[in-house]
């Protein structure tokens, strides 16, 4: 049975990421969205770059739309999914909290499912709080692979480990939370399918427009030992070496920051776009001030990413499809 789910995973492939087209028809879907800044002006070539209309906010391109043209936004910008709000039904979700083990993929994947059905159930004017039980993706993981996730032996299954992940979601779900005997059935929430883009080859602007249009990206990234200590909305750049953290892109940021020169060492203020990554080591981790103590994202910069960011389209539930 495990070698036939085994093949049954394998034979699922990702499809390719929405287009823009895709991109523009699921923005239709709302039509009260916040516009997070203006248009702006090329200081090169003079054109005008208004904001992208996405589902979550209309936001306008990093660089310029003319072709050649290396002109940048001057100003600044920002969204986040888990300070959205779509029809009344605000989009936040829960810090996950993973622990000493090494399961971060799993969690960044269960939270990106989280936010996804509440966006998806917003979107319909339904408010899901249910959470969904993670132990039930872990229990499912481990018939296929012994070790269990993030302690896999064979470094194929190490590298495949959100791809694996990602098609266990869409063959066999993970199950919601629920006090026993609570429902007749178990609930179980599925993908769809899943996509994947080279953080190589993308241009930041379509990661951008993916995030502001409610497709959370899960994506590695290098931690050391003081990443825990990185404050709420800080800069963390990792130390070189092999990527060995997941975490969850759910925000951009256009901004002047100071960053030091790799070839000369000194400081300069550049412009430069941010990601928002929700980690999984608790709300009390990248503690803020302003927060209370309390934290759960840092930033990074798009050259400290992965080598590729994943995401899905969800399977929706029947009892968002059926008409009450």
């Amino acid at each position: 049975m495990d070698l036939q789910r085994r093949q049954q995973l394998a034979a699922i492939d990702p499809v390719p990421a929405p287009t823009d087209a895709e991109l523009d028809e699921r923005a239709t879907l709302l039509k009260i969205k916040p516009t997070c800044c203006d248009g702006w002006i090329c200081l090169i070539c003079r054109r005008l770059n208004e904001p992208k209309d996405n589902l979550l906010c209309k936001i306008p391109p990093f660089k310029c739309a003319t072709r050649n043209c290396k002109g940048q936004c001057p100003g600044t910008a920002g969204m986040n999914i888990n300070d959205c709000e779509v029809n009344g039904v605000r989009t936040n979700f829960a810090i996950r909290d993973q622990g000493p083990n090494p399961t971060c993929a799993a969690h960044a994947l269960v939270a990106a499912m989280d936010v996804s059905i509440r966006i998806e159930g917003a979107l319909r004017e339904v408010t899901i709080c249910l959470p969904l039980n993670i132990v039930d993706l872990f229990a499912k993981y481990y018939p296929l692979f012994r070790e269990g996730v993030g302690n896999e032996v064979e470094e194929a299954d190490r590298m495949r480990r959100i791809p694996n992940l990602l098609r266990i979601a869409q063959l066999l779900g993970v199950k919601y939370v629920c006090a026993t005997k609570c429902v007749r059935t178990e609930r179980v929430l599925k993908l769809k399918s899943w996509f994947l883009l080279s953080t190589a080859t993308t241009e930041v602007d379509k990661l951008v427009r993916l995030i502001a249009s409610g497709f959370p990206l899960l994506v590695g990234m290098r931690t050391g030992r003081c990443f825990k200590l990185t404050a709420n909305k800080e800069l963390y750049r990792g130390p070189n070496k092999e990527k060995n953290h997941a975490v969850l892109l759910i925000g951009v940021e256009v901004n002047q920051i100071f960053l030091t020169d790799e070839t000369t060492g000194e400081n300069g203020k550049v412009h430069r776009v941010l990601f928002r990554a929700r980690d999984s080591h608790g709300d009390d981790a990248h503690k803020c001030a302003e927060l209370t103590g309390y934290g759960g994202d840092v930033y990074l910069l798009p050259e400290d990413l992965g080598s590729h960011v994943f995401g899905f389209h969800l399977e929706i539930p029947s009892y968002l499809t059926v008409a009450p």
